[in-house]
């Protein structure tokens, strides 16, 4: 239909890159073996306590980060003779490693490791709010008729099973989702789906899930048949049962 797609990646390879984008936007996308197999050797150590950039991973995350944000709205501002745009910006914020303060200033391991996990936390939300609505409202400056959707995959790990949280790439653990408690479960299921659709608003509603999100898009802007279907989650069981699901849509509402 015309639409050119942009894709701004992030460290994790499955959307660091997308190959059937007509832009990728990314800074310093080390490939994963690389970055573990530097992290966990004495050559790579040694760079990074000499203070070599190029293994300095939590600074590369803080630069691609400010970049992002930079490059976001100058690409809704782009000439509209380009015709329609579909822009997918995966942030990774406030997502672990916990590398800024609320203020945006990088902090260095020891800074972060110095301070509670509630106060890097709360530190990367305060941050990660004040950029998106800035981003948002250039956005909209650009084109006042765009359509946002800003839309978390997961909430934050559960303090119980919280893993390496100042490493890139380091934060997940095992876990055995099917025990953990409705408390838990929550906190890690539960997300922030906001979405601006001009002229559907009525078509909202509270217990929406990301599964719905694109179907009433495409419906609304486009004519498409695609009817809702329940808005629903799961659990997996643990990591050697990835396709045994758990139905936890109630502990989640």
């Amino acid at each position: 239909m015309g639409y050119r797609f942009v894709h701004f990646g992030t460290w994790w390879k499955p959307t660091a890159a997308n190959r059937f984008a007509d832009e990728n936007v990314n800074w310093k996308a080390i490939p994963t073996f690389d970055r573990f197999f530097w992290a966990a050797t004495a050559p790579g150590r040694l760079g990074l306590m000499t203070g070599l950039s190029w293994f300095d991973y939590r600074t590369h995350q803080c630069e691609r980060l400010k970049f992002k944000f930079e490059r976001m709205p100058e690409v809704a501002a782009e000439a509209g003779s380009r015709g329609p745009k579909f822009v997918f910006a995966h942030v990774l914020l406030p997502h672990p490693p916990f590398i800024f303060d609320a203020e945006g200033r990088c902090l260095n391991r020891a800074e972060a490791e110095a301070r509670s996990r509630e106060q890097n936390y709360n530190g990367q939300v305060t941050l990660t709010n004040r950029l998106l609505l800035a981003a948002i409202d250039q956005i909209l400056a650009a084109n006042p008729n765009a359509v946002i959707v800003v839309q978390a995959d997961e909430g934050p790990w559960p303090a119980s099973i919280a893993g390496d949280e100042y490493s890139i790439g380091m934060d997940t653990t095992p876990a055995e989702w099917a025990a953990m408690t409705p408390a838990e479960t929550k906190e890690k299921v539960a997300i922030l789906n906001a979405i601006r659709l001009p002229g559907a608003e009525a078509q909202l509603y509270p217990e929406m899930t990301p599964v719905n999100t694109f179907r009433l898009i495409f419906r609304h802007l486009f004519g498409s048949e695609l009817p809702p279907v329940p808005d629903e989650s799961y659990l997996y069981l643990d990591n050697k049962h990835l396709y045994d699901f758990v139905p936890v849509t109630e502990w989640v509402r």
